[in-house]
């Protein structure tokens, strides 16, 4: 039997960027030792990545056009928000084509939604929800039953069975290593190709998230209790891919791997410890991280932060939930600049209720974190998530047709704009919220400044993440 799992597109300005597909390889590593499947990896191919799409529907087209996807029994789909209706057309004539074979959705725009995308779209036959592991572990271990393999698994979700909730990998350390996947190294290599100069080996440290900002789905797939790899995991893996890649930088996948701080503490001691001879990136949020922890921090091997100041209003942070100390945070940045770490920023307008006011206060402090050193920082357009907290609360606008979180600046067809229109709670990013306060054209002249501003430090002030 043969599955082959299909990663979703990451498109910047019309061009497919290739990436190394973590999630659907950690599938790969932990059905490798199946007796019965043989599980591939698509990936875009050559021709899909010397094109510049306009039209949104050509991207599945070229896509199938230039794949084999004959002679597979299971096609599992990767779904993430901003390219959702990409994999949805997939689906749709990968059935069409293969009528006698299984179609199956995974990730997080799919896990908030299942029931949703079950009762739309009748050519998926099955959703899997949250961490996938473990129910893709017990369909390719157990006999195959090909009138219908995916009912009674925990974390699938289907239209014939009820549903059991699936189960939380509390042990991170018991995963097998990623590197264990046939396909990891062949992606790494692509990937490295493509973006020599920015490329940071991705490696798996921590999930889950213990805020529950309403705008955020993170908490959805991976919940909110923090679990972690432990040092020598981490290190063991690190070992294996340096020896193949000779690489020593990783960024180290996580929404928030800073907390529980004590944890973390720990887990740099446990770094230091084992002599870490390799540098990583991070992102955590830093108000309950001192100057000592940071120290710690470095000599752990730590190089880079990523964090997601989203808002310069403390009373905006309180209205989405964020448990945050805005001050703490801004004086945790500065600290983190002066003691060499390349810092980068991430900050939101256009919240529903924010003046002109709001907004500028959060470009000027953009403006400051780039005058203080930081490596990068944006600015974007809250956009409406499926699924998340904000969502129900607060009205969505559908009039352009284009997302404030898709960043492909390709035109909707009409058949996509159709799409959207009769299931506007599903591609809810399609639209954008309403802000009284503030016309969109002036939150988007703010963002585009904030990216001009942006450009031109990186153009000026270069910095490279170097060992020290």
């Amino acid at each position: 039997m043969r599955i082959l799992l299909i990663p979703s597109f990451n498109i910047i300005n019309g061009r497919i960027h290739p990436y190394v597909p973590y999630g659907l390889l950690a599938l790969q590593a932990i059905s490798v030792d199946s007796k019965q499947f043989v599980v591939d990896i698509a990936e875009p191919p050559r021709e899909m990545l010397a094109m510049t799409f306009s039209c949104s529907e050509e991207v599945s087209e070229c896509f199938l056009e230039h794949t084999d996807t004959y002679g597979y029994d299971i096609y599992a789909i990767s779904t993430i928000c901003d390219s959702a209706h990409y994999s949805i057309d997939i689906a749709k004539q990968l059935k069409n084509l293969y009528p006698k074979s299984w179609v199956v959705m995974g990730g997080p725009y799919v896990t908030k939604l299942a029931e949703s995308i079950l009762a739309a779209f009748s050519f998926i036959d099955a959703i899997f929800v949250g961490e996938g592991e473990v129910s893709f572990q017990l369909l390719t271990n157990r006999p195959f039953n090909k009138s219908f393999p995916f009912d009674g698994i925990p974390g699938v979700r289907t239209r014939h069975a009820t549903f059991i909730s699936g189960n939380i990998i509390d042990e991170l350390d018991l995963l097998p290593f990623i590197t264990k996947a046939p396909d990891y190294f062949h992606f790494v290599n692509k990937v490295k190709e493509h973006d020599r100069d920015s490329f940071a080996i991705p490696l798996e440290a921590t999930r889950g998230c213990p805020l529950q900002c309403s705008f955020c789905s993170t908490r959805q797939i991976w919940g909110s209790n923090v679990r972690r790899k432990s040092a020598r995991r981490l290190l063991d893996e690190m070992r294996i891919i340096n020896h193949v890649t000779q690489e020593t930088f990783f960024s180290l996948i996580g929404d928030n791997v800073g907390v529980p701080v004590k944890q973390f503490m720990e887990f740099c001691d446990g770094m230091i410890k084992e002599g870490n001879l390799y540098k990583w990136a991070i992102s955590l949020k830093l108000d309950w991280i001192k100057k000592e922890h940071l120290q710690k921090m470095w000599e752990a091997g730590c190089r880079g932060l990523f964090i997601g100041v989203e808002s310069a209003s403390q009373e905006t942070l309180r209205k989405v939930n964020k448990s945050a100390n805005l001050q703490k945070e801004i004086d945790a940045i500065k600290t983190a600049i002066e003691l060499g770490f390349q810092v980068e920023t991430s900050l939101i307008i256009g919240f529903p209720w924010e003046t002109e006011s709001d907004v500028k206060q959060t470009y000027d402090l953009h403006c400051d974190f780039l005058t203080l050193g930081a490596r990068r920082s944006q600015v974007i357009i809250l956009c409406p998530i499926p699924g998340t907290e904000i969502v129900k609360n607060q009205v969505v606008c559908f009039d352009k047709w284009n997302s404030n979180l898709n960043q492909d600046n390709i035109t909707l067809s009409p058949h996509h704009v159709e799409m959207v229109k009769t299931h506007p709670e599903l591609f809810a990013h399609f639209g954008h919220y309403k802000t009284p306060n503030i016309p969109r054209r002036i939150l988007r002249a703010y963002r585009d400044a904030a990216a001009q501003v942006a450009g031109l430090h990186i153009k000026h002030n270069k910095k490279l993440v170097v060992a020290k």
